[in-house]
């Protein structure tokens, strides 16, 4: 999975015109961001109480600063990796998932619901490929919020010996 290349373009809206950013996380994915996203530092004022170090946090720009106009709009793509394993994973381009893998997947949505949270949309997975051909697994669904559903996508990515999730947490929905 080493410098697989995973493209993720989240805009706030179709009007605004943004740049985008690489970054190579924990040597196993490269990934592109929008610039109208920052990078969670485990020091800002927004994450000082919620900083988890064994994951890579992007977030709406200027939230690390609790910016009101940040804080009105929702967006969050959290990375996960693990590296350590002795080939229990399948390859990067083995499409070969089970009904009862696909069903384990799914069922990992349930451990990301915080307390109060509730499915709007049940969790449903689908084995997909990105634009260089490599084989990953999306776990979508709807969840409550605060201020309306969240649109949630886990996608995970294998290679023999390491992973990578990859969550995104879209937009504030219109209920």
């Amino acid at each position: 999975m080493r410098n697989l290349l995973v493209i993720l373009y989240l805009l706030f809206c179709t009007s605004l015109v943004a740049n985008e950013s690489s970054y190579n996380i924990d040597n196993l994915i490269s990934i592109t961001v929008s610039d109208l996203l920052e990078l969670r530092k485990k020091d800002d004022v927004y994450s000082k109480h919620i900083w988890n170090p064994n994951m890579t946090v992007f977030q709406q720009r200027n939230l690390s600063n609790m910016d009101k106009n940040a804080m009105k709009q929702y967006c969050k793509i959290m990375i996960k990796t693990d590296n350590s394993g002795n080939g229990q994973y399948p390859s990067c381009n083995d499409d070969n998932f089970t009904f009862s893998d696909l069903t384990e997947l799914k069922s990992l949505a349930s451990q990301e619901l915080a307390p109060g949270q509730k499915f709007v949309e049940s969790p449903k997975a689908t084995v997909e490929k990105n634009k260089n051909d490599n084989v990953f697994v999306k776990v979508h669904y709807l969840r409550t919020g605060e201020q309306g559903p969240v649109c949630v996508n886990m996608c995970f990515f294998f290679n023999y010996n390491s992973f990578a999730k990859i969550s995104s947490f879209g937009f504030r929905l219109k209920a």
